[in-house]
């Protein structure tokens, strides 16, 4: 029979070599890992990276006036869709190829008032910006003067181009569908097949 002693030493023992096996583990596993240095380095890069490329997504999304005008083009047309569709009466989106002005008004509105409307609501295009041509797919092309886009009480339209360029040749087509909602933005001019 084995003595009490016997088993603290078996115990005190067993304790030793669990300790040596716990240190080899976690020495193991701090090598495999990661030094604060490195993290520290990511972390540089990744901050660099976003400092260099924030001032250029800025100008190319935020702040091309083409794509604003664009947007705000787009915004000008839906409107009048959306109030066509709801109010049941026609609407008109008068485009200002000369002026580089936009506005709507209703078809039920006499001169005097549409003009003070057009007034208040006109949206005037950046002066780097220009409407191009007006395209119809019917085949008549506009490039001086004035178009006006008719939009029926559902808040149809007839199926129609928009080409807005600016001063460094660039150049966007809005594609304004019959029925679709939506308007197709396209980078370049397009033309109806």
């Amino acid at each position: 029979m084995k003595s009490v002693d016997d088993y603290v030493c078996c115990l005190v023992n067993e304790c030793r070599q669990d300790r040596s096996s716990l240190a080899s583990r976690t020495n193991l596993t701090s090598r495999a890992g990661y030094t604060m240095l490195e993290l520290v380095v990511v972390v540089f890069l990744i901050g660099l990276f976003v400092v260099v490329s924030t001032p250029s997504f800025r100008q190319n999304v935020l702040y091309n006036p083409l794509k604003s005008s664009a947007r705000k083009v787009i915004g000008i047309i839906n409107t009048a869709r959306n109030d066509a569709n709801k109010q049941r009466k026609k609407q008109i989106v008068h485009l200002d190829l000369d002026q580089r002005k936009i506005w709507r008004s209703k078809d039920s509105e006499d001169n005097k008032i549409a003009r003070e409307q057009k007034e208040q609501e006109m949206y005037a295009l950046p002066d780097t910006v220009g409407l191009a041509a007006v395209l119809t797919k019917d085949g008549q092309r506009k490039e001086r003067g004035q178009f006006d886009l008719w939009i029926s009480g559902q808040g149809y339209t007839e199926e129609t181009i928009i080409h807005l360029t600016d001063d460094s040749g660039n150049k966007v087509s809005l594609h304004i569908s019959t029925f679709l909602p939506g308007i197709e933005v396209m980078d370049g001019f397009s033309y109806f097949e």
